[in-house]
């Protein structure tokens, strides 16, 4: 059967992706990335939800205007407009990396808009001054620097096997070269900056899954073992000989265990 997908563009150059009917999952992506990561993730779980791919602006291929989103608030207040004009008033929230701290931002603005939160390979912590020094100097090289050798650095360094995925690799890095400097710099800088919202954790009254590689160097296991102990709201699912990218890592279980939190949430109503 042919999938019957709706696509809708921003003058402010953001840009949904709709499919499927029910409860409406919003499934955003990470830094440089395009919503095309959860492709395997949207046809498992389009069969029972309405998906919402969400691609943020910044994108070479039509206009954007990034004045409006200088911090992870700010990107989640467009987000909330966005949502808007497309009726998903309330709606479970999957990010990636980056995306999950846009999900957590977006959480504590609008938490009556929020079914759920999924942290996958993403973090409630804010980053640790070695970690902010860092992106600070990756801001530094974008402002003159083509970023095909930042991303070819850093990208291959997500997979616990790099050499596995290096079609998935190039993809990703030929993805991330589409992206202007400009805005790869502000989403730098919106990570960077972003506070901590472990808070946010302990006081949830909503479920919250966190999916983590047991390989993951962006955002070790053992941190986010402590962050799930802090809620029993709070689920956390590993994920063996992972890394940063389970979406392509281990798609199959990844999709069965979103498909087995949205079920038992279901069950909590």
């Amino acid at each position: 059967m042919q999938r019957m997908i709706d696509q809708k563009k921003y003058a402010s150059g953001w840009q949904v992706t709709l499919s499927g009917a029910g409860e409406a999952i919003v499934l955003l992506p990470g830094f440089a990335e395009s919503s095309s990561i959860w492709e395997q993730t949207a046809a498992w779980l389009e069969k029972k939800f309405r998906l919402i791919l969400v691609d943020y602006p910044g994108n070479r291929s039509h206009p954007y205007d990034l004045d409006r989103i200088q911090s992870l608030e700010d990107m989640a207040v467009v987000l909330h407009e966005v949502l808007q004009t497309v009726n998903a008033t309330s709606v479970h929230l999957f990010g990636h990396s980056m995306g999950g701290y846009l999900a957590l931002a977006y959480l504590e603005l609008f938490p009556l808009a929020v079914s759920s939160v999924g942290l996958i390979h993403s973090t409630a912590e804010a980053d640790d001054e070695q970690k902010k020094k860092l992106r600070s100097n990756v801001m530094e090289h974008l402002k003159t620097e083509n970023p095909k050798r930042i991303l070819s650095n850093s990208i291959p360094a997500l997979f616990s096997n790099p050499e596995k995925y290096r079609k998935v690799i190039q993809q990703l890095i030929e993805t991330g070269c589409l992206f202007e400097n400009d805005a790869l710099i502000t989403f730098y800088k919106s990570m960077r900056d972003r506070p901590d919202r472990t808070h946010l954790l302990r006081q949830t009254t909503i479920p919250v899954l966190m999916v983590a590689g047991k390989e993951d160097k962006a955002v070790p296991y053992e941190r986010l073992q402590l962050q799930a102990e802090l809620s029993r709201k709070c689920v956390l699912k590993s994920l063996d000989q992972v890394g940063h990218m389970g979406m392509f890592e281990a798609p199959e279980i990844l999709n069965e265990i979103l498909l087995e939190f949205l079920d038992s949430t279901d069950q909590q109503k």
